[in-house]
């Protein structure tokens, strides 16, 4: 061989070309590479040689288009998982595709699809991805990457915006991460196209502005509640004390209540109103007549219930918007009304929320946020979208924050209403440009108290002073199975456990020789025995006349009426309840 080198090397070069050409041969012989263009988004498949005659689908993908590229394959693939079990994830594999000539579909083995289309009617560079689970309960996942020539400026919990030398764009997904697009039943498209910063409000636009900083909203607070309380003490004095409102004596009360004037502030309060017909439940912690007024609770209760039923029958989220739902939704947690309540603004086939409906979202998930995490977590996906609403209609004008809706100016309530939410979102998610836009919004509304009307005031209290517990309130005390243990009180706290026997501690907060009433609700029957300041009680129907506490039971709907008449801050009254073996405190 040695004398022969030159055969040699032609000899294996001529072996090794024809085994590379035959490896080429075999390998386009049984793959190929499927290529399709809608304008700039390019898709391909890859597919290979099927066990009979023919070619199929390989488990992989490639869509790309100005900067981005959804895409899987067997090591990276398309996800799934039920809403209700995020441990359980599944693989999809793909399976078919469907095409038009603009948009193509891709089916996966399980029924779900994801589907690319470029432009549309009125909309210009622009692609839209619409993944849909084949089961409604079901959130699905889609890896995708961006290219090398683009920055990320901003990766948000469903937006990112990318940019090059010449353009900006946005990329819009119900979630997201720096890996995945998540997309779920009723809330399944995601938009990629050019972006605008000058035609965008961006809520970082207001940070440093004057009045977005915390020290001037206490200030704005506190002048806030010092003219409600001059505001009311002068229509009180006046020829005009008959027409105060049930909202403006509530807000005044409690406001003085704070200041430690409790007794002061009832005795301000006029007879007219204290005897009249213009009272409900609402006020009755503060002025007794307990049973009469528990028919207006049970009504409220009633209506509420009504509504919520209408809201999941017509998917209207207006239901968010209304006074009250919060409180009712922790009364009621553990049915499945609430449960499709607070899921359905998820599955919405198309979830666009007005700018009241998304404040209303946004103050109802603090609330539960604080109160309830897991009842917080069917709203979480949607606060994006809650916040990006709000900046839609947002724009700054000499450094006011102003919010419009189509042609309309929104009102002084419904600013303060969106400011708050904000500011209560902004420090739930760690977003202080949040906050400091809600601090604006309610600052500059309330920089003219003059202007606005004691009715006004009264109907931002409860809003503005969330913290103040003198504010009749409803206070969750437990729950039988499904149903609540509550009170409607104005006392700082109330606790309800229950002891060895069967017997039942309540303990209540209040300042100590102040008198208050409350209607508590769902407690079992204790067949009159209770102890109230370590005395035994009888129930008397005059309870409320006598300078002492006292108590009515009615045990046709587990309604207990409690004049409480503090000797000491933290009052106990016992009560010796049928046996329950089913009552948990949350």
């Amino acid at each position: 061989m040695r004398k022969h080198p030159i055969k040699k090397i032609v000899g294996l070069t001529a072996l090794y070309a024809a085994l590379i050409v035959g490896i080429f041969v075999l390998q386009f012989k049984t793959e190929s590479v499927l290529n399709r263009v809608f304008g700039d988004l390019h898709v391909s498949f890859a597919q290979t040689q099927a066990d009979g005659a023919g070619m199929k689908l390989k488990n992989q993908f490639q869509a790309a288009y100005r900067g981005i590229t959804v895409s899987a394959s067997e090591n990276f693939p398309v996800q799934v998982f039920s809403a209700d079990d995020a441990q359980n994830v599944r693989n999809l594999t793909l399976e078919s595709f469907t095409e038009t000539p603009s948009s193509i579909e891709l089916h996966f083995d399980d029924g779900s699809t994801i589907a690319f289309s470029v432009g549309g009617e009125g909309v210009e560079n622009q692609l839209a991805i619409t993944a849909s689970p084949a089961n409604e309960d079901d959130i699905i996942t889609v890896p995708y990457k961006t290219s090398s020539s683009y920055t990320v400026e901003e990766l948000g919990a469903n937006r990112m915006i990318l940019s090059t030398k010449d353009q900006m764009s946005a990329l819009t997904a119900p979630a997201m991460d720096a890996e995945r697009l998540t997309f779920a039943a009723g809330n399944n498209l995601a938009l990629y196209g050019d972006y605008d910063p000058a035609k965008h409000f961006e809520f970082v636009a207001v940070s440093g502005l004057p009045m977005t900083d915390s020290m001037t909203y206490n200030t704005t607070l506190k002048q806030f509640r010092d003219t409600l309380v001059t505001r009311f003490a002068q229509q009180a004095s006046s020829a005009t004390a008959d027409s105060l409102t049930e909202s403006e004596v509530v807000a005044y009360v409690a406001e003085m209540a704070g200041r430690n004037m409790y007794n002061e502030a009832i005795d301000t309060v006029p007879d007219s109103f204290k005897k009249g017909n213009r009272r409900t439940y609402v006020s009755a912690p503060f002025f007794d007549t307990l049973v009469a007024m528990d028919r207006s609770l049970n009504m409220e209760t009633e209506r509420m219930a009504s509504m919520v039923n209408t809201a999941l029958s017509s998917k209207n989220p207006d239901i968010f918007t209304m006074e009250g739902i919060g409180d009712y939704i922790l009364r009621e947690k553990n049915t499945s009304v609430i449960a499709s309540l607070l899921q359905f603004p998820g599955r919405m086939e198309e979830f666009t929320p007005s700018v009241a409906q998304a404040s209303g979202l946004m103050s109802l998930y603090a609330k539960l946020y604080r109160s309830d995490g897991s009842l917080a977590g069917p709203l979480e996906p949607l606060m994006e979208k809650c916040i990006s609403v709000i900046g839609e209609n947002a724009k700054l004008e000499n450094g006011e924050l102003v919010i419009t809706e189509g042609d309309m100016i929104l009102s002084t309530e419904q600013y303060t209403v969106t400011g708050t939410a904000l500011i209560a979102l902004g420090g739930i998610m760690q977003h202080p440009e949040y906050a400091e836009a809600g601090r604006l919004l309610v600052n500059k509304q309330l920089s003219s108290m003059d202007s606005l009307s004691l009715q006004t005031l009264a109907n931002l209290y409860p809003v503005l002073v969330e913290e103040n517990t003198f504010y009749p309130h409803t206070k969750i005390l437990g729950y039988y199975g499904t149903k609540p243990v509550w009170a409607w009180t104005c006392a700082r706290d109330i606790s309800y456990r229950i002891m060895g026997e069967d017997i039942v501690n309540i303990n209540i907060d209040f300042p100590q020789n102040y008198t208050h009433y409350v209607i508590f609700k769902g407690v079992p029957t204790f067949h009159a025995r209770i102890e109230i300041q370590q005395l035994m009680f009888r129930t008397d129907p005059s309870f409320e006349i006598y300078n002492s506490s006292g108590y009515v039971y009615h045990s046709e709907d587990e309604t207990f009426f409690l004049k409480s008449r503090h000797k000491s801050q933290n009052e106990l009254i016992r009560l010796w309840c049928d046996h329950a073996t089913n009552f948990t405190q949350k």
